[in-house]
């Protein structure tokens, strides 16, 4: 799991706490104008030479996936394989679903997150990133 905003020298600025603009420059509202509520953050993750996508996915299931339940500020995680060429400008992206961009800070900031920065900064770099909040109501199948 990563968090930040456009790219800074810092990959985990964002979560850290730095400024909360959009790549504009506008600031990050929801519909009631309470400017920490991010609910959808988006990572575009790009392996590290001589990192296999295999060491990768095995680190997302047995580590990254494990560590979710000791950040409450976070509701769904998922990460998908968009390439295993070496050669691919993007090898994944990650889906984080938070309560609230104060709340997800605070979990960042702390021993369990830590832990996935280290292991993940040795096996990938985010791209880029995408946070915002729904448009209610979205849409699920039903049975989904």
């Amino acid at each position: 799991m990563r968090s930040r905003r456009t790219m800074s020298p810092a990959p985990w600025a964002w979560a850290a706490g730095a400024p909360e603009s959009a790549a504009d420059g506008e600031q990050q509202r929801n519909t009631e104008g309470n400017d920490d509520v991010v609910d959808m953050i988006v990572h575009r993750i790009r392996l590290r030479p001589g990192v296999t996508p295999d060491r990768f996915e095995t680190w997302v299931r047995e580590t990254d996936y494990a560590t979710c339940p000791e950040l409450p500020s976070v509701l769904s995680f998922s990460v998908q394989r968009v390439s295993a060429d070496p050669a691919a400008p993007v090898h994944f992206f990650e889906v984080i679903g938070v309560r609230s961009l104060a709340e997800f800070e605070k979990d960042a900031a702390g021993p369990a997150f830590a832990r996935l920065v280290t292991d993940f900064e040795g096996m990938a770099e985010v791209l880029d990133e995408l946070a915002g909040v729904r448009v209610e109501p979205g849409y699920r199948a039903a049975g989904a």
